[in-house]
């Protein structure tokens, strides 16, 4: 029939049936060869074929990541002295798919947004996060791929590894971008926030059912996994590290392997003492959760004391981690000693033999635990913060995150918001990207408070106070020469601080907006510069929706109904919502249902984008009450049930924690049973942290008012 074509295809190599995909569609591609097929002589030899395939007319967005998989490949063949195995690779972006992106062996799957960049339309943060992906996806074609965990029990040792060999490569790349301070929000971070929780699970999780095996794609097995991984190299030094994993690799390619197999072939490549790697790691994977130190000056040392960190507050387990801990000692602005000290019991007394007048613990944040330092600890690390002695952002990040966990946990009765606060202010002249963005991450969790106290204008003009000289310095131009890490800190500050009121920014955004929408320039065949950059556009959208109303919503869909470019889809999708009208917040939650306007993958955006405020926050979970049948039947068995269960940790009162536990007893919810219980804790979490610190955030707002 010669209407028919025939596809053969070449003997896979011993695989898992999971990693296989066919894929049929209407595409073009790019091509381009990469030196990845064999380690030899020292180096990657041998051309393996990569082509990115996307929709029809959309290659000149596929030039990126295919510059990106090539460089990758090599680089992977280099550090684990590997060669790929397959003679080709594609990367394939797809209009509609549930998830970001998936692994299989040759044939990788990705959504468009995951792949595609327009440089004149896609953000930088946007474009770090396709590099991420890219990078992470072709990590799997060793790790998962080449070696597969034997159950999913050990879904770590596909996902925490690929999370963290991505950051490795990437910064390879693009050693601009810093990605590995970037991976304390993103990774580190994040891991220790949802770890806190009792209803937590270990790294390593029994999997009896096929139903239990979503509900273990989750921060702990991505991040938290990448977090002790990370510190696990750190400790033993990366290049030890990496001929352990090149024993590992080489031992169990084509094969199933353990995490036990993992340590033991660590021990022998590493040329490490027997049992010392399974010692140090077994309660970091076996275990929940993670400790938090208590760290106080005593006669002749630092006396370093232990114990399960509980997000809520409750009693943790009696769990004795082995701590790897390094800590920098200065006085005055100088640093005068940075050591190691590994913590076996519950409490020790680290000598120091020298006189200093600040430490700083868990150096670069480079372990797995956070730290309470002693009231006289503490103030010499805020004057130290405010002398500038403290010369890595990492650090001075992970002194406010820190404090901040332990005020929301409301594990030491003398500190509350009140300190965080004033810690805040030590960072007046903080300028790098990564400290303000955990700064105002962590704000975002006092606000989530605020909103239902109602201190809301209060909290927008402290907000105002607190951005103003960053903003003014910033300003809206990129200034030559400036740091990658700039342009992201304008991106985010300066919408914000027009989310909150500013008059100036609010009106130089309304000028910008009107001329980026009146002259076209949202358009896929506008020829100049955008008056909006990329940068800007989702936090100047929010601005026009939340103070002009229905007049930049109907703006903004013309945009949508418009644009073909996903990521700017996107970008409208999430902004919808900023509106505190009732009928626009009602318009945009219909929307997010509307399969014949938005994805299906879509779907959570408007959702997300809506519950901003309390008021948005209260309709979108009524709206998803009223249609969870729906949503089971367009949904059921997919990760979509975990994320939109995910918005209700935003609540902070017992009595909307007993309404959503009403809820979910009485609608099924399959494979988001874990993640309901998690948020469940964190709203009760949230409304004793707003009863017990109410009137010390009232005052500190009351201050800047």
């Amino acid at each position: 029939d010669d209407s028919l074509l025939v596809w053969k295809f070449a003997k896979t190599p011993r695989m898992s049936t999971y990693l296989l995909a066919f894929v049929v569609g209407q595409f073009d591609y790019i091509e381009a060869n990469s030196a990845a097929a064999e380690f030899k002589d020292g180096k990657a030899v041998g051309d393996v074929a990569i082509r990115v395939y996307a929709p029809k007319g959309k290659t000149s967005q596929a030039t990126f990541a295919l510059d990106v998989a090539c460089k990758c490949l090599n680089y992977f063949t280099e550090f684990f002295q590997i060669g790929y195995p397959l003679p080709k690779l594609d990367l394939i972006a797809i209009p509609d798919f549930s998830s970001g992106a998936m692994e299989n062996w040759g044939c990788v799957t990705y959504r468009t947004i995951c792949l595609l960049v327009d440089e004149k339309n896609t953000s930088l943060k946007n474009k770090q996060y396709v590099a991420i992906v890219v990078a992470h996806e072709l990590a799997h074609q060793w790790f998962g791929n080449l070696v597969t965990m034997e159950w999913w029990t050990e879904l770590w040792l596909n996902e925490g590894f690929a999370s963290w060999v991505e950051y490795l490569a990437v910064d390879k790349l693009f050693p601009e971008w810093k990605v590995w301070q970037s991976f304390l929000n993103d990774a580190h971070n994040p891991a220790l926030g949802l770890d806190g929780l009792l209803t937590s699970h270990p790294i390593e999780v029994p999997v009896k059912h096929p139903s239990e095996i979503d509900e273990i794609f989750d921060a702990i097995s991505y991040l938290k996994g990448a977090s002790v991984i990370r510190m696990l190299a750190s400790h033993l030094g990366l290049e030890t590290f990496r001929k352990g994993l090149i024993s590992y690799l080489n031992e169990f390619k084509y094969r199933n392997a353990t995490t036990i197999d993992l340590w033991r072939m660590l021990e022998i490549g590493g040329k490490l003492p027997e049992k010392s790697v399974s010692d140090l790691m077994t309660n970091w994977t076996g275990r929940m959760g993670y400790p938090v130190l208590s760290v106080e000056q005593v006669q002749g040392g630092i006396k370093v004391s232990q114990k399960h960190f509980v997000a809520s507050g409750d009693k943790g387990q009696d769990t004795c981690w082995q701590v790897p801990i390094v800590y920098d000692l200065y006085d005055g602005n100088s640093l005068i000693a940075t050591k190691k000290y590994l913590l076996k019991s519950e409490s020790e007394v680290i000598p120091v033999d020298c006189k200093y007048t600040a430490a700083v613990f868990n150096k670069g944040s480079q372990a797995y635990f956070l730290v309470k330092y002693g009231p006289e600890m503490f103030k010499k690390l805020v004057s130290a913060i405010q002398s500038g002695a403290l010369t890595d952002p990492v650090d001075r990040l992970t002194v406010q995150h820190n404090l901040m966990a332990i005020v929301q946990a409301g594990i030491d009765s003398s500190v509350s918001c009140k300190d965080y606060f004033n810690l805040v202010k030590a960072y007046k002249d903080e300028t790098e990207f990564i400290v303000w963005e955990s700064i105002l991450a962590n704000m975002g969790k006092i606000s989530s408070l605020v909103k239902v106290a109602g201190f809301d204008s209060a909290y927008s003009k402290y907000m105002v106070e607190l951005l103003e000289p960053l903003a003014a310095k910033l300003g809206w131009e990129a200034k030559k020469g400036e740091k990658a890490t700039d342009q992201m800190l304008r991106a985010q500050v300066i919408p914000l601080i027009g989310i909150h009121g500013h008059k100036e920014t609010m009106d130089k955004a309304t000028s910008v907006f009107n001329q980026f929408f009146s002259q076209g320039q949202y358009k896929e065949d506008f020829k100049g510069t955008p008056s909006l950059p990329a940068d800007f556009r989702s936090g100047v959208y929010r601005m026009m929706v939340k103070s002009t109303g229905s007049k930049a919503y109907d703006q903004l869909i013309t945009m949508y109904e418009t644009t073909s470019l996903q990521e700017e889809k996107v970008r409208i999708l999430r902004s919808l919502g900023a509106s505190k009208d009732k009928d626009l917040l009602d318009r945009t939650l219909s929307l997010s249902l509307d399969f014949e306007k938005v994805r299906k993958q879509d779907m959570m955006y408007p959702i997300f984008g809506a519950v901003g405020t309390n008021e948005g926050l209260v309709r979108t979970w009524s709206f998803l009450k009223s249609k969870w049948k729906f949503i089971l039947d367009n949904f059921k068995g997919t990760h979509m049930l975990v994320r939109l269960a995910s918005i209700t940790n935003r609540f902070a009162t017992e009595e909307d924690r007993k309404d959503v536990e009403t809820f979910f007893s009485n609608n099924e919810h399959p494979g988001a049973e874990r993640r309901v219980k998690q948020c469940l804790e964190g709203i009760g979490t949230n409304a004793r942290w707003l009863k017990r610190d109410r009137d010390a955030i009232a005052k500190c707002l009351g201050e800047a008012s």
